[in-house]
């Protein structure tokens, strides 16, 4: 159930020179279900893009140079990993009909782990500290994960535990959207909910 991310990127480095246009095929790997392909050289009605089963194509438009030499259009490709699936087994390889890149390691790789720290009968509260560590090589801006707690865990709050600057944690239901998680970091969300009914259980 991991998210994973990769970014497809044509550059034009000519000067002088505009880039044709191509067209890009991008292939998962069994054990990646795919979520969304978006091209920065699309638009709503015309959005260059097209699935069939594990292969994206992406209709890529020719790229102005620029006096920089790195005028660019990308593919931003988000995926899921299977159940049965590791990180490290799947991949996505990219085609423009002259060069094949096949990507084995996909930047972001993100995993959510979910501790009870604390259950305070009195006060009738439950405490859990969320762990979302980034393990990949890229950052993830907008992480969403969802709490599914019984129907004993009601009112849910939501603080960042750690002192991640810039960072944020807030929360839409029973979604939380962290800010932001940087390459080789961990983010600690504490999530603190009611309990209606101490005399029950309650799990989450």
């Amino acid at each position: 159930g991991q998210t994973v991310y990769y970014r497809v990127t044509r550059t034009d480095t000519s000067k002088t020179a505009d880039l044709a246009a191509a067209t890009v095929t991008d292939t998962l790997s069994s054990g990646l279900t795919l979520v969304s392909a978006v091209a920065s050289d699309g638009t709503e009605a015309d959005p260059a893009v097209s699935v069939d089963g594990q292969t994206i194509t992406w209709a890529s438009k020719a790229i102005t140079h620029n006096d920089e030499g790195d005028a660019s259009s990308t593919l931003t490709v988000t995926a899921t990993v299977d159940k049965d699936a590791a990180v490290s087994a799947v991949s996505n390889a990219v085609t423009d009909g002259t060069r094949t890149t096949v990507v084995t390691d996909p930047l972001p790789s993100v995993t959510v782990s979910k501790a009870l720290t604390g259950a305070d009968l009195g006060a009738k509260t439950a405490t859990y500290e969320v762990a979302v560590a980034n393990t990949g090589k890229g950052d993830v801006d907008g992480y969403v994960f969802t709490e599914q707690p019984c129907d004993n865990l009601t009112n849910m709050k939501v603080a960042q535990a750690t002192d991640t600057e810039g960072v944020t944690a807030s929360a839409e239901g029973n979604a939380i959207t962290v800010s932001k998680v940087a390459a080789g970091k961990t983010v600690k969300v504490t999530v603190t909910f009611d309990i209606a009914d101490t005399a029950k259980a309650f799990d989450n």
